[in-house]
């Protein structure tokens, strides 16, 4: 009996999981344009770039998604090339630049295993192109997963969330002396989400977005701590000014840092996995749910130890995928 990949490989993507088409006018990203409009557009999923001129014009050329800008960094970085010369405003996409290039990208013809080898790469959003090589629409990895699920429920029976997530806190936080564009280059295809690490809390959440507006905004990468940078990250303690790391063997977290526990099944928090693509997940076994005084009583909040986090394409690449290679049907 074949495997589910091997009957679910040659059927037409079209025909397996909805397309997100996009409106005919549509203004893309070209290449040879500054990267610096399209920071804030692409805080949730990646944008397609075309060619601005010449034969291909119009034709896709590749991707701009937050983690080229944060790769392109590390690039600088592994080179030894002088940081303090490096400014985000002066990036553009395109060949021998930023962004992704694309050199087979996906047509409505092609078949879901096509589609798998992409979100096998880790990537969250894959496009799709018309006859011309032109973008007419993009596929989620959320929206795949959905459709996974919901014709092969068994691919997460049974599924808890601490067999599938990852078990790495530390590499979440970042402190208040490091250098802020230091904290770009913690951002990865399994982790959107860096925190600020105080006294034993997690506290300011921070994004990729977030840390090139302040590193860019007087030009330049700009010698930033995240103290400086984000001034507030010391607020967020606890009243008494005193974290709640001590007697814990994670960092703690509060809400509003969506978190779900590591007992849960996989099935209950898919919703919320593929609303957010990646939750903190705690460990229920050592928590602080009830205030230490009576008089810190009405300020309280409960406070999770974290024990990793959750990603929406580790999910896939780990678990799902292999999953979907081994079970008949």
């Amino acid at each position: 009996m074949p495997t589910l990949l091997e009957s679910l490989a040659p059927e037409p993507v079209a025909d397996f999981c909805a397309i997100t088409r996009y409106e005919g006018d549509a203004q893309w990203p070209q290449t040879g344009d500054f990267i610096q409009p399209h920071i804030h557009a692409v805080e949730h999923g990646s944008l397609p770039i075309v060619w601005r001129d010449g034969a291909h014009k119009g034709r896709l050329w590749g991707s701009l998604s937050l983690f080229d800008v944060a790769g392109d960094l590390h690039r600088v970085v592994v080179s030894r090339h002088e940081i303090d010369t490096y400014d985000f405003a002066k990036l553009r996409l395109g060949p021998g630049r930023v962004g992704h290039r694309i050199l087979r990208p996906l047509s409505e013809d092609s078949t879901v295993l096509e589609l798998i080898a992409w979100f096998q790469t880790g990537t969250r959003r894959v496009f799709v192109v018309d006859r011309d090589c032109r973008p007419i629409g993009h596929i989620d990895l959320s929206a795949f997963i959905r459709a996974l699920v919901d014709r092969y429920p068994a691919l997460i029976e049974g599924r808890t969330v601490e067999r599938v997530m990852l078990h790495n806190p530390s590499s979440l936080g970042t402190v208040l002396a490091q250098p802020a564009w230091q904290a770009l280059l913690k951002f990865s295809r399994w982790r959107r989400m860096v925190f600020v690490y105080v006294l034993g809390s997690f506290t300011k959440m921070l994004t990729p977005t977030m840390l090139i507006d302040r590193l860019s905004a007087n030009g330049g990468i700009r010698k930033l701590t995240i103290a400086e940078a984000f001034p507030d990250s010391d607020s967020y303690r606890r009243p008494g000014g005193r974290g709640t790391g001590g007697a814990s063997r994670h960092a703690s977290v509060a809400p509003p840092w969506p978190s779900v526990p590591l007992d849960a099944l996989v099935a209950d928090v898919l919703g919320q996995l593929l609303e957010r693509q990646e939750l903190l997940v705690h460990d229920p076994e050592d928590t602080q749910l009830e205030p230490p005084s009576e008089g810190e009583a009405e300020s309280f909040q409960p406070k999770y130890a974290c024990a990793g986090h959750l990603s929406m394409s580790y999910l896939f690449v780990d678990d799902v995928l292999p999953r979907l290679d081994q079970l008949q049907g």
